[in-house]
């Protein structure tokens, strides 16, 4: 197993970042199993004002596992995401995120892919210095069903102690 993260902070404003783990397994009796996570990105906040901030991610997943014929799969996935939030007031924030995921797997002489494609939304308002509520609304799809996803939630959290925060929350769909 080996693993190697490394962030490098090119201005004030703007950290980028890389992480890989990686590990074989070694089968002496058959094949042999490779799984790879790679990430790399850049996140962006603006000190000044401390309104909005972000951060990108490209991702590659790999699980390829042959450790035995009748049984033997490959999973790739590419994902992509952008995440941002922004402060208008100190008390709220207003989150968004959009992602898409590129999947192909092989098992069985057999070959799929798909792509799905999420868009979701959260305001989060401090009540108090302890308490603080949200909402959540998304969607999510896919090139491989008719069908579409919708998210909707409300959550309340609590901070019990210094880096410490308890949350509860219910999705009414989704």
């Amino acid at each position: 197993l080996n693993t190697l993260g490394v962030a490098y902070k090119q201005s004030d404003d703007v950290t980028l970042l890389a992480k890989n783990v990686y590990r074989l397994i070694d089968n002496k009796d058959g094949g042999d199993r490779t799984v790879d996570r790679f990430q790399v990105g850049a996140a962006y906040r603006d000190f000044d004002s401390n309104r909005f901030d972000a951060l990108t991610k490209f991702e590659y997943r790999l699980d390829d596992n042959q450790t035995t014929a009748s049984s033997a799969y490959k999973r790739e996935a590419f994902i992509v995401s952008a995440h941002t939030n922004y402060h208008p007031v100190r008390r709220l924030t207003l989150a968004s995120q959009y992602a898409v995921k590129y999947a192909r797997q092989e098992f069985n002489d057999l070959t799929s892919t798909g792509t799905t494609q999420l868009l979701a939304g959260r305001a989060i308002y401090d009540i108090n210095e302890r308490w603080d509520t949200s909402i959540n609304t998304g969607v999510m799809w896919d090139d491989q069903s008719s069908g579409v996803r919708y998210l909707l939630g409300a959550e309340l959290g609590y901070l019990v102690m210094a880096n410490l925060w308890v949350s509860g929350g219910y999705n009414f769909t989704g």
